[in-house]
């Protein structure tokens, strides 16, 4: 499926790659502002956000069109995109969306003018007396005797992804079986304790990556080595501005933001950006193939011409 759409959407001409690109993006800051205000005056609960059931699956969604039309707009516009996400994830309390929103400013903008803004950020917010969210300060303070649930949740993943990996001498617990199968850890016993014997997060790990690690073990290590690795060397072409058609910056977005739901907010292999995901896969190993082709083809008519 991920390899015919790449196949369909390589047909598309590039204006009209990037106008739809942009109109899903602002169909979705549309659907994340309403569900703010929604949430705000009680007509929603729990966080939902319309189409979606909490605020971290559409960050998942919302991110990788979000460095697309940031790197594509001009600077003032796509600071202004950034700078309305940025309030979004602040007044949703969704830490998920907030830093996937500092990794698209670091790509879009560099290192040195990240930095320029975020010190710019933090004077406005000390000069005007603005504090952070205390929903932020509990759930980047990861520790064990936590009593988030979200901060529980995360480290089960991790914990079980160690357990998993050592009582199967690194031969992970076998593919989708986690929670089935496989440690539980007393992380997870703190949270049913919590929750009243229910469980959270039991199938995904919370992240991805933790999944991958206890279900594939050093096999899921190694891949996700070697998606850092192209993670990587993706991002440097980003961010020194050496992607410039529509169809490589999508699928270029696409796999870079894939990180957040790697290691910070995993929804299971069968999500519908991890279906985003293959097709960038796919679209990494036509665009190397065709990379070679082309360097023999050099090589052939220059050795034909000497």
């Amino acid at each position: 499926m991920s390899t015919q759409f790449v196949n369909i959407i390589k047909l598309v001409d590039d204006y009209y790659v990037k106008k739809t690109m942009f109109m899903a993006f602002r169909f979705l800051l549309i659907i994340g502002i309403i569900a703010l205000i929604l949430n705000y005056f009680g007509f929603l609960t729990g966080k939902n956000m319309i189409f979606f059931k909490e605020p971290s699956h559409f960050a998942l969604v919302y991110l990788p069109l979000l460095l697309f039309v940031a790197y594509s707009s001009k600077k003032f516009m796509g600071l202004f995109y950034l700078l309305i996400s940025f309030l979004l994830a602040v007044f949703i309390e969704n830490l998920t969306l907030l830093v996937g929103v500092v990794l698209v400013t670091l790509i879009v903008f560099g290192l040195k003018k990240f930095i320029i803004l975020i010190a710019i950020i933090l004077t406005t917010f000390f000069i005007s007396g603005i504090t952070i969210s205390d929903y932020f300060i509990s759930r980047v303070t990861l520790s064990f005797d936590s009593n988030n649930l979200s901060v529980l949740a995360f480290l089960s993943g991790y914990e079980r992804a160690y357990l998993s990996f050592i009582k199967s001498f690194g031969f992970g617990i076998g593919f989708n079986q986690l929670g089935i199968v496989g440690p539980i850890g007393d992380t997870m016993d703190s949270i049913r304790t919590l929750m009243g014997g229910q469980s959270l997060t039991l199938r995904d790990g919370a992240s991805l990556a933790a999944k991958v690690i206890a279900e594939l073990g050093l096999l899921g290590i190694v891949l996700i080595l070697l998606y850092l690795k192209h993670f990587i060397f993706i991002s440097l072409k980003l961010i020194k501005r050496s992607i410039i058609k529509p169809f490589e910056l999508y699928f270029s977005s696409v796999f870079v933001m894939y990180s957040i739901e790697l290691f910070i907010r995993g929804t299971g292999y069968f999500s519908s950006t991890s279906f985003m995901f293959g097709a960038s896969l796919y679209w990494i190993y036509l665009s190397r193939n065709n990379q070679i082709n082309r360097r023999l083809y050099i090589n052939k008519t220059i050795g034909a011409r000497i």
